[in-house]
């Protein structure tokens, strides 16, 4: 059951019938998704791992995010935490586009909308049959988050900002600590 969260294609389950716990467990799997190179969804194993790694390092008061005696370079680690906060963003963006815009059936809650936009974007295909009584926005919202899904998230970065940039390396500026937390 952990493989269908991850772009498996297929159910064994019916998702109405289990409980809030299996449900957002299968969200986390979704979110996170399959290993780098693979066609699943998500955020990716590895982003999540360096992401978990990162985090255990920040705890123990380390500077340096360190596996198996190799460095993680600053750089993946702020591509990750890039890839985390514009993953989560569309995620709750569309789900407040989706709660505005569409009427949920009797007796179902936002998980029923939250799990059909991490399917969608984690292009995993688990419904709980809200998606046939969506709108034409809803279905539209939808769409596009199966289409970011399937081009990934990073593709959806780069043509973004793909503004003219001045190369980091030709000017310095200076450094400046700021309290936070």
């Amino acid at each position: 059951m952990s493989i269908t969260p991850r772009s498996g294609g297929f159910t064994f389950v019916n998702y109405n019938a289990t409980n809030y716990a299996s449900l957002v467990l299968t969200m986390v799997l979704m979110f996170i998704g399959g290993t780098s190179g693979s066609t699943a969804g998500g955020v990716k194993t590895t982003t999540f791992g360096v992401l978990v790694l990162n985090i255990l390092a920040i705890f123990s008061n380390r500077y340096k995010t360190i596996y198996h005696e190799r460095q993680m370079p600053a750089r993946t680690i702020s591509r990750v935490y890039e890839i985390i906060f514009i993953y989560l963003a569309i995620i709750f963006s569309s789900s407040f586009i989706l709660l505005i815009t569409e009427e949920l059936p009797n007796n179902n809650g936002i998980e029923y909308v939250f799990f059909e936009v991490i399917s969608a974007l984690a292009t995993v295909g688990l419904s709980l049959g809200l998606t046939p009584d969506l709108s034409h926005i809803g279905k539209l919202v939808i769409m596009l988050l199966m289409f970011i899904g399937r081009i990934g998230i990073m593709t959806v970065i780069y043509a973004a900002s793909r503004t003219a940039k001045l190369d980091e390396n030709l000017i310095q500026y200076p450094e400046e600590e700021i309290v936070v937390g």
